[in-house]
């Protein structure tokens, strides 16, 4: 089984100087039902992470959430590198393999960039789930977006447009 793999994502048009970034990736091992905290995930230089949820029922599967404020001069492209580490104590990634990522970057421009992220939150919803859980957050600044990440194993579950009144901004299968 391969020992590691990469995902490359594109920066998004119009970015420029002082815009808040957030990348958000879904991993999984190859075999369902193993500890997908086995894949280790690194991020390119600068990216920092906000927040990283792994599904350790049936799916092997993880997503991981990053932020970056953007520099003068930014690269077309960001690679996230998976490697099989030894973190559960049963180094299933190794034995089973990594199967993949999928992941995109949105952009926000007028962000407090010293503090882009107010507050985070996560949890993980059940797989036969239609409707992902987002968990609560209160904001402690005016004019606040609030921005959701999700994955799921299987896109036949996950509904689209999503529920709730929210706006997607990308969605991989």
């Amino acid at each position: 089984p391969p020992a590691t793999s990469a995902i490359t994502i594109t920066r998004p048009t119009g970015t420029v100087a002082n815009d808040v970034m957030v990348a958000s990736i879904g991993f999984r091992l190859i075999s369902p039902g193993i500890d997908s905290r086995d894949i280790g995930v690194t991020a390119p230089a600068g990216w920092t992470l906000v927040r990283r949820l792994d599904n350790l029922t049936s799916t092997s599967s993880g997503l991981a959430v990053y932020q970056l404020v953007a520099g003068a001069s930014e690269p077309a492209n960001y690679t996230w590198t998976f490697s099989c580490i030894n973190v559960s104590g049963s180094d299933t990634c190794v034995t089973l393999g990594f199967s993949g990522a999928a992941g995109g970057i949105v952009s926000f421009s007028g962000v407090d960039t010293t503090t882009p992220i107010d507050v985070e939150n996560g949890v993980s919803t059940a797989v036969a789930a239609a409707t992902l859980d987002t968990p609560s957050v209160t904001t402690t600044v005016a004019n606040t977006m609030l921005v959701t990440s999700h994955a799921i194993p299987n896109a036949n579950t996950w509904q689209t447009p999503p529920t709730s009144g929210m706006t997607q901004a990308f969605q991989v299968m």
